[in-house]
This record gives C-alpha cells, structure tokens and sequence, in this order.
C-alpha cells in the first residue's frame, strides 16, 4: 500500500486499480514500520530490500520524528536500538539503496571512509609519492590539505628560485636599460 498521499486529516492508501480508497480508521495514521514496507522492492540479488521511495543523490529519505532521515538509519534504529555517538551506519553490502537490518552495521567515520574505497582510501595505502620519495615521518609534511612530500617540496622550490633568480635579474636589466644606468 502507498500512503504518500492525504485528503484533509484522513490517510489515504492506493488500491490496486490506482484508485484510491480511505483506510479503515480515519484517525489511524500508518505506523514507521508500515511507511517504510510500502516503499521498498525485495531483490534476490544480495538479499538486498532496496528502498524505492523518495530520495536525495544516491540515498533514500523519509520523514520520521519531524525530520528528515535515512531510511537506512530509521531501520538501523528499529533494528538494533538506536546508532552509537559519533557512529555512522555502513551498508556491507555496498548498496546504498538497500534497508535490510542484516546488511547495516554501526561504524565510526573514519572506518566507513576507508572501507569506501574513495580518494581518501587509496591515498591511505599509498606509501610513496609520484617520483618515489616515501612517505615517512622525515619525508611527510601533513596540513589541512593532506600529506604531502618533502623532497618534492624542496625539488620545486630550488625550480623555481632558479627560474625567479633569472627572470629578476632581467627584468632589472631592463630597467637599468630604460633609465639609462649602464
């Protein structure tokens, strides 16, 4: 059943034939548990409950509690009794659409952002840089920014003294040529 829709105070759920019928209890309105059933697609693939309700890029939403949330999270909730501070919950399966308890676990973020397999993971696992240098307490500088190469640093800084060094002392020869100072 779909309960998306409403007539004045009374809930509202779809029939079959795309009619709409009232439900039993005018008074009633349709509890979490029922809202999140009617908006999921059981796959075989993965076990996977895929949620097909409304959604926001790549992850599903619904309105619980007077805000906005995840179905994941609502269903995590349900599940296992609410989500650890600090904690986000993973989808093991890597299907960010998918609500099934068993496939949700609790985990901090800088887990989740590892296991993710994004930039970040695989600038974790690197251990040299681009020309080779490793990255070791001597050899990293860490900022705001990231890490980043100290010899490579170095490299680039000597670069371009040189190419200022001898763009300055051009562009004061010039000078001196314009004023007429030999």
């Amino acid at each position: 059943m779909d309960y998306r829709r409403r007539r004045g105070t009374e809930a509202v759920a779809r029939g079959n034939k795309g009619g709409y019928r009232e439900m039993a209890s005018s008074n009633q309105f349709p509890s979490i548990v029922d809202r999140l059933l009617c908006r999921v697609d059981i796959s075989t693939e993965n076990d996977c409950i895929n949620w097909i309700g409304s959604s926001r890029g790549r992850y599903g939403i619904i309105y619980y509690n007077g805000k906005y949330h995840g179905p994941h999270r609502v269903v995590y909730e349900l599940a296992h009794g609410g989500i650890p501070e600090g904690n986000v919950v993973h989808h093991s399966c890597g299907n960010s659409k998918c609500i099934n308890p068993s496939h949700l676990e609790a985990m901090d973020s800088k887990s989740h952002t590892l296991m993710s397999g994004g930039i970040t993971a695989q600038n974790k696992i690197k251990t040299h840089c681009r020309l080779g240098h490793p990255y070791d307490s001597g050899n990293t500088r860490h900022s705001k920014k990231g890490r980043s190469c100290r010899a490579c640093a170095r490299k680039r800084y000597w670069e371009n003294r040189d190419a200022n060094i001898s763009y300055k002392r051009k562009f004061r020869a010039e000078l001196r040529r314009r004023a007429g100072i030999s």
